[in-house]
């Protein structure tokens, strides 16, 4: 599809350079008809070689080379016969636009106009020497800009023609490769930066590096998805901003403060339905365990979110944990199962004793060793 668009431009600009010369030739009025059907059969078969040979290519090497071809093989076509070629300063009946400009540059927004792309737009005829002296911006659309260009001419005199320089908006194929370009190249400093960081371990490296392409890859969605150019570099730019702004550091806790949550919602959960299920404690004991343990994950989440640090996620997750056993209902219920088991462990023993000491079997050194 590439090379088939290239060979449409190159043909549309084979033609306009061609119709521009038998503009210039049929406007002039020092040659002679027969001049003019000469130097007008030299066109048509200067521009059929170029036309074949940009339909032949099969690399766009090979088109680059037809077309630089056929544009220097149009623009260098005799319009006049060399005994009666008057010199350009001597054309008084034409302005110098048109005897020395050729045509329209048309370019994309944003594009570089090289010196030769404007030169390109000049008939150097014999031997002309141009300079460009102003290359217009191509930041907006435009079909009114123009470049300035210094013609000398035969006599050494010099002229300034104007190019006419329309800027039309950009391909979306080529703005979408160049935004994503873009996001690559962001992304990827990014990377750098977060391995050469100091402070990280290789888990937070990891996990942060992940982060960045997981922020490459839905930007790169986007803009794949864009149906114009104006939406494609709001997003680039927008998502370009996210991952250049991104910080590991920050993000690192974020992370730790998201995983602290968590292991405090799944813990507090966890223990609710253990009370749920309990057949030990009655309704009113339920109620009051589960409203106090949701007391103690709404602190202890409030805790987690002010922090500061790494180390201080890990202190407040650490008391949460301390107080999590203080408020397990099950603990006290196995304290006071401990005191009941004991206190019949000891009933049991002292019946026992009590027992042994009253029996008449054995001697008083056996009962005394029993007991």
């Amino acid at each position: 599809k590439d090379l088939v668009k290239a060979k449409e431009d190159a043909k549309n600009a084979i033609k306009a350079l061609a119709n521009a010369k038998r503009d210039q030739i049929n406007s002039n009025p020092d040659l002679t008809p027969e001049q003019k059907a000469k130097a007008l059969k030299e066109i048509d078969e200067a521009e059929k070689r170029a036309l074949e040979n940009i339909e032949n290519a099969q690399t766009k090497d090979q088109l680059n080379q037809g077309l630089n071809l056929g544009l220097d093989d149009i623009r260098n076509t005799h319009v006049w016969e060399v005994d009666a070629q008057p010199a350009v300063n001597e054309i008084f009946d034409a302005t110098p636009e048109q005897i020395l400009v050729n045509g329209e540059l048309i370019v994309h927004r944003d594009d570089i106009i090289t010196e030769q792309d404007i030169l390109a737009h000049i008939n150097l005829i014999d031997q002309l020497t141009a300079e460009v002296i102003d290359t217009p911006s191509t930041e907006s659309i435009s079909d009114s800009l123009t470049a300035k260009v210094e013609v000398t001419l035969l006599d050494g005199s010099k002229v300034i023609v104007n190019v006419p320089v329309k800027v039309v908006e950009k391909e979306l194929t080529v703005v979408k490769q160049q935004a994503i370009e873009s996001i690559e190249n962001a992304a990827q400093q990014k990377i750098n930066d977060i391995n050469n960081h100091a402070t990280l371990t290789p888990e937070q490296k990891e996990a942060a590096i992940a982060e960045v392409n997981k922020l490459k890859q839905q930007a790169i969605e986007q803009i794949n998805n864009a149906a114009d150019v104006h939406t494609v570099e709001e997003v680039q730019h927008q998502e370009q901003a996210h991952i250049e702004q991104f910080n590991p550091d920050q993000f690192t806790i974020d992370q730790a403060k998201s995983n602290a949550i968590k292991s405090i919602t799944d813990a507090i959960q966890h223990m609710i339905d253990e009370i749920n299920a309990s057949k030990d404690l009655t309704d009113k004991e339920k109620q009051e365990a589960i409203s106090k343990l949701n007391q103690l994950k709404e602190q202890s989440i409030q805790a987690i979110q002010r922090a500061q640090s790494i180390d201080e996620i890990t202190q407040q997750l650490d008391q949460f944990k301390a107080q999590l056993k203080v408020a397990n209902p099950f603990a006290k219920e196995l304290e006071k199962r401990k005191k009941v088991a004991i206190s019949k462990i000891k009933d049991i023993s002292t019946d026992k004793i009590d027992r042994i000491r009253n029996s008449t079997i054995g001697t008083a050194e056996e009962r005394q060793a029993a007991m």
